[in-house]
């Protein structure tokens, strides 16, 4: 845990004996965030509702840099539930923010501090696993933190240029610029 983040009361409550540490995830969907958390028990904390995911089977430990680089975690979720695979079948998930915090609670399940937000990031590929043997399915989402927006690569450009770059020979955008400077287009409406 990151000594940088921890408030004293955090520091003062790992100290103490029977303490339980957990996760806490936060998916922002279209349809709204979703909480989940790794607890064995659902958990509100700070108004939101964290729902005990039997359903997250593991993540990757976040590696912490000096470096200026882009750092990545990879949430595995059981696909035994379809609420997991509907997640991502039904929803737009590309780059949707995704929160991970570190909860300690006392012994009778309570949040002893504020958890510490150990990382913010965006969703960068979701790989759905299914082992016809055993009939279990899994979701791996991977996760990588806000620095990938600025390596992305900007959109494809709708022009001759770029596209004889990528399919040499294609006349498809030959005329486009013309077209666009010397004759007027009645979009939705008549000539």
């Amino acid at each position: 845990m990151n000594e940088r983040r921890a408030t004293t009361a955090l520091k003062a409550a790992i100290a103490q004996p029977d303490v339980v540490c957990g996760h806490l995830f936060e998916a922002h969907m279209d349809d709204g965030t979703v909480y989940l958390t790794d607890l064995g028990h659902d958990l509100t904390w700070n108004g939101h509702a964290y729902m005990s995911a039997g359903q997250i089977l593991s993540y990757e430990p976040i590696e912490e840099s000096l470096d200026i680089s882009t750092s990545q975690t990879t949430v595995t979720l059981s696909g035994g539930d379809s609420d997991s695979i509907a997640l991502f079948l039904g929803d737009d998930y590309m780059l949707r923010r995704w929160l991970i915090r570190t909860v300690v609670l006392d012994k009778s399940g309570q949040v002893i501090a504020d958890p510490i937000l150990i990382f913010d990031g965006r969703i960068s590929r979701v790989t759905l696993h299914e082992d016809p043997d055993s009939g279990e399915s899994t979701v791996a989402i991977q996760l990588v933190n806000a620095l990938i927006l600025f390596e992305r690569t900007a959109g494809r450009h709708t022009n001759d240029a770029e596209q004889q770059f990528r399919f040499p020979g294609d006349r498809g955008f030959e005329f486009v610029a013309a077209i666009a400077t010397t004759q007027a287009i009645p979009w939705g409406r008549s000539a």
